[in-house]
């Protein structure tokens, strides 16, 4: 059975989907942030890591036709911007009459993250989110097509024509690359030439490569660990072995930074282990040989083949 947690990410997600149907590709604008407006006909009881927040609508419903934002406490941190990546908690409700929507809070649970600069985000989340200070407490209520469009959303009891009450708190953003002390790397191993804004390169060197799986720090961050469960956030460059190409980078044009839960098998296993116990802020170097990354049938594209060590750089940005 999935957590609490595990199911508010899958009703977002699934938004997310219907979103993006119902809406086509709305572009980010930042919502109306003011102390006087429907938003105020919203009271709200406080979530805690014990108890979700509740609301009392004061005139039993509420409808909007563009996301308006009450903060109720103003944080301390830098405004969030359109590319970050942010923690919060957060809880929805039906603007029809204050219920809860089932699975969607995670005040009891963990937080969760939000790449406000991809495209299938939630338009009325993102709109709510955007500029809000690091720190802040927030109330907000998005119209329908900002959030499940003409459709609605059965499984959650949305109808096409039901704003959605959004209360929130807004934790931290992840960082935008590697932060921290660089490490020198042992002799032997790859040399990587980082970039901010495109994939890295590789000099390769000479002799056999490693049996094993092998995880070498270049900058070493003072974040927490990262654990076996976790939902890590990176960004990469992979290249072979045997001659430097690079066969994929999430620093391509149009690509974002890479969420993945760790343990869950959804990569390779030279990952899904090897990013284990690394820290938010580290950047680390990670040699595969077949056995822990695509065996010998190798990539289904064939740009890897089933003999091929291959090497990634990976920059630890957040996890949740």
């Amino acid at each position: 059975m999935l957590s609490s947690r595990a199911r508010a990410a899958a009703a977002l997600t699934a938004a997310a989907a219907l979103t993006l149907a119902a809406c086509g590709s709305d572009e980010p604008s930042q919502a109306d942030r003011t102390a006087t407006g429907v938003v105020d006909q919203v009271e709200v009881t406080p979530g805690t890591d014990k108890d979700a927040p509740k609301i009392t609508l004061e005139d039993k419903t509420v409808s909007v036709e563009k996301t308006e934002v009450k903060t109720v406490k103003e944080g301390k941190g830098a405004p969030v911007a359109e590319d970050d990546i942010v923690v919060l908690d957060i809880a929805l409700f039906n603007g029809k009459d204050g219920s809860a929507l089932e699975g969607t809070e995670t005040y009891t649970q963990e937080p969760l993250a939000f790449d406000l600069g991809n495209a299938q985000m939630i338009p009325g989340l993102r709109n709510a989110i955007l500029g809000q200070k690091v720190g802040s407490t927030a109330t907000a209520i998005a119209p329908p097509a900002e959030m499940f469009g003409e459709a609605g959303n059965e499984q959650l009891g949305v109808s096409g024509t039901d704003s959605i009450v959004m209360v929130y708190d807004l934790k931290s953003t992840m960082l935008k690359e590697a932060k921290g002390k660089e490490a020198k790397p042992k002799k032997g191993v790859p040399v990587v030439q980082y970039a901010t804004d495109k994939p890295a390169t590789f000099t390769m060197p000479k002799g056999t490569a490693p049996k094993e799986t092998e995880v070498e720090t270049l900058v070493a961050g003072e974040g927490p660990e990262v654990k076996k469960g976790d939902t890590v956030y990176v960004t990469y460059t992979g290249a072979l072995w045997k001659d430097g190409k690079v066969f994929d980078s999430s620093k391509q044009e149009g690509r974002r930074p890479f969420p993945v839960t760790l343990g869950g098998g959804q990569v390779i296993k030279g990952w899904d282990e090897g990013l284990v116990g690394t820290k938010v802020g580290d950047r680390v170097l990670i040699t595969v040989p077949p056995k822990d990354g695509y065996g010998k049938a190798g990539s289904q594209d064939g740009s890897i083949k089933g003999d091929d060590t291959i090497v990634f750089v990976v920059d630890v940005l957040g996890a949740v």
